[in-house]
């Protein structure tokens, strides 16, 4: 009975542990913190892992990739629903190769947010430091991977992102303890910070998806000239739904067309078994690949998905088209 009774209490702990994660953290990851000074969840820093750095330095010019390792239910549950409106809710962005070289970057080399102030423009670049002056924030950021009682490796994933934590402010190593540490600096070398209040989104629609967002940009701060500028690797931008998004091109959180744009002739080539369509000159915004193979009015229907140009430039690919014959066109999105 004892046996039966001890077996049953360990199924249950082994079942009661089903879907937690321990978060793994590297040098050279990048880190979106969340924190508030006051109110609901100013006790709880909420730190996601969005991956290595090289996923954004090394994107394509021009890409806009959605981020889905942002939950929006953990900003509901820690910061409440009504957590787009707050203006004491701060959320910024750091990552650091630390002690050694990653993937051919630098030892001490730092990425850091600065807030976006013109849609569309980029901020001021973080100025570079020496190796020895990166050194203090370099070992600063690290913490959150690992080290303190409040990295994220010592916690646990929330039940909504495998890649989401959730750590007490008073730790230390977590967003709150480290970015802080001096205080008006942000770990210790940014002034006056990394972050921004999430309710300052801009008041314009974007020309990426028609919504507005509140943008971060992100700087690659090597060791080098003390006071050189570091290198604009792109911006973050996150929407009053959660919905975030980095594009190595800025631009496309400015403001769209707010009406009709006359577009050029498109290209077509045969590739493969199906074609590819290009068109140049394309102003900012969103266009769809339409296909006919009659021209009647009612009869276009949409080829693969929505884009935005890169550089100017839209490239389409129909991988089955009609046997027949077929009409194109590239139509400005809804």
């Amino acid at each position: 009975m004892k046996a039966t009774a001890f077996i049953t209490s360990l199924l249950a702990a082994v079942f009661s542990t089903t879907g937690a994660y321990a978060i793994t953290t590297a040098a050279g990851d990048i880190i979106l913190g969340f924190k508030a000074t006051g109110g609901q969840g100013a006790d709880t820093c909420l730190q996601v892992n969005l991956g290595p750095a090289s996923d954004f330095t090394g994107a394509t010019p021009g890409s806009v990739s959605v981020l889905n390792k942002l939950a929006v239910a953990d900003l509901v549950d820690t910061y409440g629903s009504d957590w787009a409106t707050r203006a004491d809710l701060l959320w910024g962005i750091a990552g650091t190769t630390g002690v050694a070289a990653v993937g051919g970057v630098p030892a001490r080399t730092i990425w850091a947010s600065r807030a976006e102030a013109v849609p569309g423009t980029a901020s001021a670049p973080w100025p570079r430091g020496t190796t020895f002056a990166l050194q203090v924030p370099s070992n600063t950021i690290s913490t959150l991977y690992t080290g303190a009682p409040g990295s994220m490796d010592r916690w646990t994933a929330t039940g909504n992102s495998a890649f989401s934590v959730k750590v007490p402010a008073s730790e230390t190593g977590s967003w709150t303890a480290q970015e802080t540490f001096t205080p008006g600096v942000s770990f210790r070398y940014f002034n006056p910070s990394v972050m921004k209040p999430v309710n300052a989104f801009f008041t314009v629609n974007s020309a990426y998806d028609g919504t507005a967002y509140n943008v971060l940009d992100l700087f690659e701060v090597r060791p080098g000239t003390a006071g050189a500028a570091s290198t604009l690797t792109g911006g973050f931008g996150i929407n009053s739904a959660g919905k975030l998004v980095f594009t190595t091109d800025i631009s496309k959180f400015a403001a769209g067309p707010t009406g009709p744009v006359k577009l050029g002739e498109p290209a077509i080539a045969a590739s493969g078994t199906g074609y590819t369509i290009t068109l140049d000159e394309v102003p900012a915004g969103n266009y769809i690949l339409q296909r006919s193979t009659t021209m009647a009015a009612a009869s276009w229907s949409p080829v693969g998905s929505t884009q935005s140009p890169a550089s100017g430039m839209l490239t389409f690919t129909d991988n089955a088209p009609p046997p027949e014959r077929g009409f194109y066109r590239i139509s400005q999105a809804p």
